[in-house]
């Protein structure tokens, strides 16, 4: 059955020279969101989705980059929403975070550095996403709304109020 679109030799190759830049200029960077969010096991799996979904998307998209960003913190907050329903359910723990300890010289900032990597992933998925999008990855506030499809002072709640509940925290 044909497609309702039929795709033109152009349009592949354009395709293929987005896909390419968006490999090689955001899977990276993709790749250090979703580690942070999920962690390094699934992190890759996440990165390839996202990759997918924008290609897919990609003839009514019209900033592939900001798409990809958006797709894979999306997927991302729902692999965190399964894990949180999965933890609920099961009565079990959720699976470890593997980021490993900074070297030796670093042994007193890590535990301080995991227990806040800890904080974080407790958060729920939203405010947890702004957090890593804010200060791991730098991103303003008005950079963070297109991403995660949410207006700026959407951001700025879910900013305060994972910042408001980790400083109770660190107080504990």
């Amino acid at each position: 059955m044909p497609s309702e679109h039929p795709t033109r030799p152009e349009q592949r190759e354009e395709h293929g020279r987005v896909l390419t830049a968006l490999i090689e200029g955001s899977a990276s960077r993709g790749l250090r969101i979703a580690t942070r969010l999920i962690g390094a096991a699934d992190a890759e799996d996440a990165v390839q989705e996202a990759l997918a979904r924008t290609m897919i998307d990609l003839p009514r998209v019209q900033e592939p980059e900001a798409w990809f960003i958006r797709s894979l913190v999306n997927h991302c907050i729902g692999i965190l929403r399964r894990r949180r329903v999965w933890h609920v359910f099961s009565g079990r723990a959720e699976p470890a975070d593997d980021a490993s300890p900074g070297a030796e010289v670093q042994l007193a900032h890590a535990h301080e550095a995991r227990a806040l990597r800890r904080l974080v992933s407790d958060l729920p998925a939203m405010q947890r996403a702004v957090i890593e999008l804010r200060y791991g990855e730098e991103l303003t506030v008005a950079e963070i709304a297109p991403v995660l499809g949410i207006g700026d002072e959407t951001v700025k709640t879910h900013l305060a109020r994972a910042l408001a509940r980790l400083r109770t925290e660190v107080r504990r």
